[in-house]
């Protein structure tokens, strides 16, 4: 009776760890890619820096997730011994797979995503008189992506993920003394790893 009952329960907990990442469940979530403030000593200036993005997914199978990112980054930097700031945003928006692994609370996963984002950057000054350049540029990345959720229960988990980062960015300035864009233009590619945590919602086949 006693063998009984404990085969019961491992099936039982198998069955609620499957059904976390079954077909037909929804994934709201958000991620944080870089959330940091850097104090500068030499000009007495600070920088802050966050990226955003919130995810909405849906299991088209067991395991497998198909979903809608919306990417959003913000960047100030001010240096008190100049009286100028530099900022900049971006948002952009892209589509994303993930497929995870195993049955266990602790699973791990492979994905990719792509984004296309569009920013603005600015200088800004308390000095009306001078003619500062906003640039205006636009990104396309590829992120391949591994990494780990912890399903705290069946409708909620924390993730970290490691995102490799392939960006091609084309974009132009223009300012009060240059104001066509064509004589600015500039393109570059870049790679980057970036350290991602956030949580997940998950909703569905109750």
């Amino acid at each position: 009776m006693k063998k009984a009952g404990l085969t019961l329960l491992l099936l039982t907990i198998g069955l609620n760890t499957m059904a976390q990442t079954q077909k037909g469940r929804w994934l709201l979530g958000a991620q944080v890619g870089d959330f940091s403030y850097r104090k500068f000593k030499g000009n007495r200036g600070h920088s802050f820096s966050v990226d955003l993005a919130p995810t909405a997914g849906y299991f088209i199978a067991n395991n497998l997730l198909v979903a809608l990112t919306v990417p959003y980054s913000l960047q100030r930097t001010r240096y008190q011994s100049i009286p100028d700031a530099a900022l900049s945003r971006q948002i952009g928006l892209g589509p994303s797979v993930r497929y995870y692994l195993g049955k266990a609370k602790l699973k791990p996963f492979a994905g990719l995503s792509y984004a296309y984002s569009w920013a603005k950057s600015r200088a800004v000054s308390t000095d009306l008189s001078l003619s500062l350049p906003t640039n205006r540029f636009f990104t396309s990345t590829l992120s391949p992506n591994l990494g780990l959720a912890y399903f705290i229960n069946r409708n909620v988990a924390l993730n970290a993920g490691l995102n490799y980062n392939v960006s091609t960015e084309k974009g132009y300035s223009t300012s009060a003394t240059s104001p066509d864009p064509d004589n600015n233009r500039y393109s570059f590619q870049q790679k980057t790893l970036t350290l991602g945590v956030g949580f997940s919602i998950l909703l569905g086949n109750e």
